[in-house]
């Protein structure tokens, strides 16, 4: 792989989303990942005054710096191993 090329590479089962400093994002989950039901999503790695309640993650990114924000979710199913989702945000201003 080309130097700086994983950096610009997505992570496996990604997610992109866009938001505005100031308003909230609400995203609904998939409700399969790698198609297996999910029952339930974990936040793993999330900033401030975010959540997640069933399939839908919010936040609100209140004087959070504009940029790229990976959430990072543990996707839980029925009968199989946990998956790990990631949302990347691109933050604007």
């Amino acid at each position: 792989m080309a130097p700086g090329v994983a950096a610009l590479t997505a992570p496996p089962d990604t997610l992109r989303s866009s938001a505005t400093t100031g308003t909230p994002l609400i995203r609904a989950l998939p409700a399969q990942l790698n198609n297996k039901p999910v029952s339930r999503y974990v936040l793993l790695e999330a900033p401030a005054l975010s959540g997640v309640a069933g399939r839908s993650f919010a936040w609100i990114p209140e004087g959070t710096t504009p940029g790229t924000h990976d959430v990072r979710f543990r996707a839980q199913h029925p009968n199989a191993e946990p998956d790990t989702l990631v949302l990347r945000i691109e933050l604007t201003s």
